[in-house]
């Protein structure tokens, strides 16, 4: 003998149920968590830029030219990239939705060198950076923070290769923009650090 069957909505509410308490067992990750190798990449990362722009603002003749440095871009562009492979592997979420860290978000990571759209003409390299930037803006808040400081880094040294050197007005403007961006990559990790979302 068959027993009562429940009407439509019962059998629903049952499900429902069901289901929230099942969810109440699942935790839903939206932020990565922190990542040591990322903050000690990126403190790296800083130090050794400001101490070569340093130094290529003072430096004179053959010590300035880009072929002479560009090892220095290589080196640590290949450990950017390093860092943004790592946040790729360890992302919990696709998209990075605070505002903070898109659209007009990334224009503040990557800062004054946004002004330098315009001379993108005489250096269309520059214009594919951008581009390639604004084409691979998804992924986690850490994922496109970094990608933003790997564009500024790239950036850098189209500027180098174009002029030959780096005048110190030149270092001047790009100082300040590779610290913000680097600052802000710093603060997203530090808050996951904290337990921040």
């Amino acid at each position: 003998m068959a027993g009562p069957k429940l009407p439509r909505l019962a059998r629903l509410l049952a499900v429902l149920v069901l289901g929230a308490g099942l969810a109440g067992c699942v935790t839903v990750k939206l932020v990565d968590d922190y990542d040591p190798a990322i903050d000690q990449g990126l403190t790296a990362y800083q130090e050794a830029t400001l101490t070569f722009l340093a130094r290529m603002a003072a430096a004179k003749g053959a010590a300035a030219s880009y072929d002479t440095n560009k090892e220095f871009y290589f080196a640590t562009g290949a450990k950017l990239d390093g860092l943004v492979t790592r946040a790729l592997a360890t992302q919990t979420a696709d998209r990075c939705l605070p505002a903070d860290y898109t659209g007009r978000g990334i224009e503040a990571v990557v800062g004054k060198l946004y002004d330098l759209l315009p001379l993108t003409q005489e250096m269309p390299e520059a214009g594919r950076i951008f581009a390639n930037l604004k084409e691979k803006g998804s992924g986690s808040c850490t994922v496109v923070v970094l990608r933003a400081v790997r564009a500024n880094h790239d950036l850098l040294q189209v500027i180098h290769r174009h002029n030959d050197k780096l005048a110190p007005v030149v270092v001047d403007i790009v100082t300040p923009t590779i610290e913000q961006g680097v600052r802000i990559a710093l603060k997203n990790e530090l808050a996951k650090r904290r337990g921040e979302d």
